[in-house]
């Protein structure tokens, strides 16, 4: 049984499950790409390029591509800043992929936009959909892909986001919030915000629709429950979060099953 299947058994909740970052780097790069794509010789990427991204810990970066795109002489490659006071997405093609070397990951991460790069304001989706990674990931995320298209919906195919069991993973920039499943009703959170703003976020969004919100800095009450404060204009609530311990899950197909913790909130 694959680890997605397992999951929906399970009826493992994807809240608060999104990666936590201050900013995303999609960078266009065709071909097949092995389980680790950003590590040197796991892609068609040159091995200097690898090398060098691989050293960003202030940013999180994924190879996308498109398979309307294959005689495409140029890379497209987008940056995101998503913490909820910044949000701002740029692109550009590049004529040479060692371009991307120019970027200055910690500044990216701080909100200063690159000036090399133009601002952009229709959103991007991406989808993971690196079966090498984990086979839901390839199964439902270009299922995902097919369906986001015949909405006339444009969506790129990306590397490993986190969270296989919850496929498919879709990723929308610069809100920086993921989604798992076919529709917008599994929200995993914002991938801006603290897994315990993720709990808080998502318990408001769920409860009154709102896309935005901000929260506060979480504030300790004991070693596993926090209050935070959400808000948008003329809007404030203050949410309690808890963490527990979820049991045993298999989170990758293939792999032994771990312990992990769960983030709700109340």
């Amino acid at each position: 049984m694959r680890c997605a299947e397992e999951c929906l058994l399970r009826q493992e909740s994807p809240t608060a499950t999104a990666p936590v970052t201050s900013a995303w780097v999609a960078i266009e790069q065709p071909g097949p790409w092995q389980a680790d794509a950003l590590k040197p010789g796991n892609s068609r990427m040159p091995e200097k390029i690898s090398k060098a991204i691989g050293g960003w810990t202030d940013v999180k970066v994924v190879f996308i591509r498109s398979r309307h795109r294959h005689k495409a002489k140029t890379r497209r490659l987008f940056v995101a800043n998503v913490m909820p006071d910044k949000r701002w997405l740029m692109s550009a093609e590049l004529i040479k992929i060692e371009q991307v070397l120019d970027l200055d990951a910690a500044a990216i991460a701080e909100g200063i936009k690159p000036g090399w790069l133009q601002e952009r304001i229709t959103p991007v989706t991406l989808v993971c959909t690196n079966g090498k990674r984990d086979i839901c990931c390839a199964l439902a995320g270009r299922k995902l892909i097919n369906d986001l298209e015949s909405r006339g919906e444009a969506a790129w195919e990306s590397t490993h986001f986190g969270g296989h069991r919850f496929a498919p993973n879709r990723l929308t920039l610069p809100d920086g919030r993921m989604y798992s499943g076919f529709d917008d009703s599994k929200y995993r959170g914002a991938s801006g915000f603290t897994r315990i703003q993720q709990a808080a976020e998502c318990k408001i969004r769920a409860a009154h629709g709102f896309d935005d919100l901000t929260c506060s800095e979480p504030e300790e009450v004991s070693s596993d429950q926090w209050v935070v404060q959400v808000m948008r204009e003329d809007f404030l609530e203050e949410v309690k979060v808890y963490r527990r311990k979820r049991g045993l899950a298999v989170e990758s197909c293939g792999k032994e099953p771990v312990d992990g913790y769960e983030y709700f909130a109340v």
